[in-house]
């Protein structure tokens, strides 16, 4: 079996690792007698990379990121006898040997939008957020504002997109993250959110050196930004562990998966400031899982 990651490599504390840790994990129970990684570095190597497993006739081939689904079901139409398995990854469609496993964002945002509403003093939270012409980004910011507005109607809550600019920079403008940050900062936000990969970093980065209250989302911060461990209260983060354990069980007894899959949202422990939120947050997600809250989003335009 052979992993391709998305970039920040197996150590970025987020999905990454928690792909890795979970191959490790099963691979005796898998059965695998082989398992090889390759960490993603530039763009310009995705292509390569996933063929590279498929070339030299590897059982199972393992992508992470959304950068890669449209890679992986290129690579996977010209090798049909092997499975292939996209995390963090929606199509559009099946594909005879692809399966994926995709996350709530809407879950995940709703959570952080409620802890939000928690901690705020000055009743102003905020998000900086990708593209909303990404499904994934634009659940997870209009589930934070829905959570917000749920625990406190009153709540003002500002949400910003990255609706310009090169799409070449997207998932990759940090400088445009801390720019939109700055501004709600000014504006009043105590407390910030951010999704969107290295763009939401920019944000997280400028709020940790404002003071601002930080809820991490994709990876866990405290090990990612070190210098945001004094404000971070904690990071909302994917959990692909069931589900891709699952599927490589099936996958070992000869089963071909298709369709996508479902993973857990989790979220990191409360290491800073409002640690005593932990045990509420564990109530709030559980009833997030079970149905409890009616998690309603905006009609996308």
């Amino acid at each position: 079996m052979g992993l391709v990651t998305a970039f920040d490599g197996v150590d970025d504390h987020g999905l990454n690792q928690a792909v890795w840790e979970t191959l490790q994990n099963i691979q005796t129970q898998a059965g695998m007698a082989r398992l090889d990684m390759i960490e993603s570095v530039d763009t310009r190597d995705l292509l390569k990379n996933v063929s590279f497993f498929a070339e030299n006739n590897y059982d199972v081939v393992v992508t992470v990121g959304r950068n890669l689904g449209d890679i992986t079901v290129a690579v996977a139409s010209e090798y049909p006898t092997i499975q292939f398995i996209g995390i963090d990854q929606q199509l559009k469609e099946e594909y005879a040997n692809v399966a994926t496993i995709y996350f709530a964002e809407e879950q995940a945002g709703f959570l952080a939008g409620i802890l939000a509403a928690l901690v705020t003093e000055a009743d102003e939270v905020g998000a900086v957020c990708e593209s909303s012409g990404i499904d994934s980004v634009w659940r997870y910011c209009e589930a934070f504002r829905a959570g917000a507005k749920y625990e406190n109607e009153d709540m003002h809550v500002v949400v910003t997109y990255r609706d310009s600019g090169s799409i070449d920079s997207t998932f990759n403008d940090p400088e445009w993250g801390e720019a939109r940050a700055s501004i709600q900062i000014e504006g009043g936000v105590d407390v910030l959110t951010g999704f969107g990969g290295n763009t939401a970093q920019g944000a997280f980065l400028r709020a940790a050196e404002k003071g601002i209250l930080i809820i991490g989302a994709e990876e866990d911060l405290y090990f990612h930004l070190p210098d945001s461990q004094p404000v971070l209260i904690t990071s909302i983060i994917n959990d692909p562990s069931q589900a891709l354990s699952y599927l490589l069980i099936q996958a070992s007894q000869g089963e071909v998966l298709v369709g996508p899959y479902a993973g857990q949202i989790v979220y990191a422990p409360f290491r800073g400031p409002n640690k005593q939120l932990e045990n509420e947050a564990e109530t709030i997600l559980k009833d997030i899982r079970n149905g409890e809250f009616e998690i309603t989003l905006p009609e996308k335009e």
